[in-house]
C-alpha cells in the first residue's frame, strides 16, 4: 500500500494521488449539493463517536438490547451495512444518527431505473424516517476495492442521481446525504510518515492524521476544497494474528476516541471534527477470511466487554496525550490462540482488506465517506 522510495519524487504532489477515474470521483462529489465554506457550520454538529453494528453471527443479541449496549457505550451515531427493518425499527427513538448501508449488488437496479430507486428510498428510508433518524445513505461498501466490481464503477453515479432525486421529491435531501465507503487504497501514493514527520508547514505526530490528510490533499488536486470526510471504519483486532491481541485494541480504540474527540483536526484542516465509526460493536463469529475478521469487537456477542471502553472517554489504558502510541510501543505478542501467520504472508494492507499480520504503525483507517457541512 505504502511506497516509501517513491515518496520524494511525488512530493510536488503532496500527499495524494487518486487511483479511481477521475470523471468518477469527481461526480460522485458533485452529488454533495451546495458545499459551504470547510469551517461552515460544523461546531453546530454533534461531536460524538460513532460505532460499526455488524450482523455477520449467529449469537448476537436482539436489536433493542444491541442499540442498549450502543448507547451504553456512549455512542452518538451507529452504522450498519444494510436497511433491515429489525434494526431500523430498534434504531427510531434512540437518538442516534443512524447510517444505512447496502450491498454493491444493488447498485446496478438503482442506476437504470428512477423507479427502483425510489422504490429503494420509500421502503428503506420513508417508512422510518424521522423516528429512526437517518442522516446518511451509503451507495456500496468499498466498491473500488475489488477490480472484479469495475462493471458496477460506472453505475454508481447515476444510481446515486436517481436516490437523490427520490430524497428530493420526498422532503429528505436536505436532512439525509448520499455518499459511498470508499477504501484508502483508491490512492496511489499517500506519502504517510510513521512517527513524526513534518511537511512543509504541516508536522505529523501519527500516521492517521496523515492519512486523512492525504484524501484530503487529493480532493484538492482535483478541484474539491470544501469537502469534508468522515472516518467510516477504524479499529483493531483482539485476536487472530500477530500483534492483534486486547492490549493492542484498548490502546488503538482508546487513543482513537480521544484524539477525535479533543477535536483537534488534522494539520490540514485543524479544529475540523471529523465524523469517526470504530469497527466493531460486537465479535461477528460467521465473518469469512483471515482469522481476524471475527475478532474486531469492543464486546462480547453476550454484551460483556472485551476490554474496557467508553466512546465518550477512551478509557484507555494507555497513559498521556490522546496521540496515538508511537511505533514499535504496542505489545506485538498473540492472545495465545497460537494462531499466527507465517512471517511475511501479509505485510502490508489497504483499506477494506483487514489483514491478519498488522504492521504496528499503529493505525487502521477502514473506509471514509464525504460529509457536506
Amino acid at each position: 500500500m505504502y511506497d516509501r522510495s517513491q515518496s520524494k519524487k511525488k512530493e510536488k504532489a503532496r500527499f495524494g494521488t487518486l487511483q479511481i477515474s477521475t470523471m468518477l470521483l469527481l461526480a460522485v462529489l458533485c452529488m454533495i449539493p451546495n458545499l459551504p465554506s470547510v469551517r461552515g457550520n460544523y461546531v453546530t454538529e454533534p461531536q460524538t463517536m460513532g460505532v460499526n453494528y455488524g450482523q455477520v453471527a449467529n449469537n448476537l443479541p436482539s436489536d433493542a438490547d444491541a442499540v442498549n449496549l450502543i448507547k451504553n457505550l456512549g455512542a452518538g451515531r451507529v452504522k450498519i451495512y444494510n436497511t433491515d427493518a429489525g434494526t431500523l425499527k430498534a434504531l427510531a427513538n434512540s437518538g442516534l444518527e443512524v447510517v444505512v448501508g447496502m450491498s454493491n449488488d444493488e447498485i446496478p437496479s438503482l442506476a437504470t431505473s428512477a423507479e427502483v430507486a425510489d422504490q429503494w428510498i420509500v421502503t428503506n428510508v420513508v417508512a422510518y424516517v424521522p423516528a429512526t433518524n437517518i442522516t446518511v445513505i451509503l451507495v456500496g461498501n468499498e466498491l473500488f476495492a475489488d477490480p472484479t466490481n469495475s462493471n458496477i464503477w460506472p453505475q454508481l453515479v447515476p444510481a446515486i442521481q436517481n436516490l437523490q432525486t427520490s430524497l428530493t421529491t420526498h422532503g429528505l435531501a436536505s436532512s439525509i446525504k448520499l455518499s459511498t465507503a470508499c477504501e484508502f487504497s483508491i490512492l496511489t501514493n499517500s506519502y504517510p510518515p510513521s512517527a513524526v514527520l513534518t511537511d512543509g508547514q504541516f508536522g505529523y505526530t501519527n500516521l492517521l492524521e496523515a492519512q486523512l490528510d492525504a484524501i484530503y490533499y487529493a480532493m484538492e488536486a482535483l478541484g474539491f476544497k470544501n469537502v469534508r470526510i468522515a472516518l467510516s471504519e477504524s479499529g483493531w483486532p483482539t485476536a487472530g494474528g500477530i500483534g492483534a491481541n486486547i492490549s493492542n485494541a484498548q490502546a488503538y480504540n482508546g487513543n482513537l476516541v480521544k484524539y477525535i474527540l479533543s477535536g483537534q483536526g488534522t494539520p490540514k484542516r485543524p479544529q475540523v471534527f471529523v465524523p469517526t465509526y470504530v469497527f466493531a460493536l460486537f465479535n461477528e463469529d460467521m465473518k469469512p477470511g483471515a482469522p481476524t475478521e471475527q475478532h474486531w469487537g469492543v464486546l462480547y456477542p453476550n454484551g460483556s466487554a472485551v476490554y474496557p471502553f467508553s466512546l465518550t472517554t477512551g478509557l484507555s489504558s494507555s497513559p498521556g496525550s490522546p496521540n496515538f502510541p508511537s511505533p514499535g510501543s504496542p505489545d506485538s505478542s498473540t492472545n495465545g490462540s497460537g494462531e499466527l501467520d507465517p512471517p511475511g504472508g501479509t505485510s502490508h494492507y489497504a483499506c477494506g482488506d483487514r489483514p491478519s499480520v498488522l504492521p504496528l504503525s499503529f493505525t487502521f483507517l477502514g473506509s471514509m465517506f464525504n460529509l457536506r457541512i
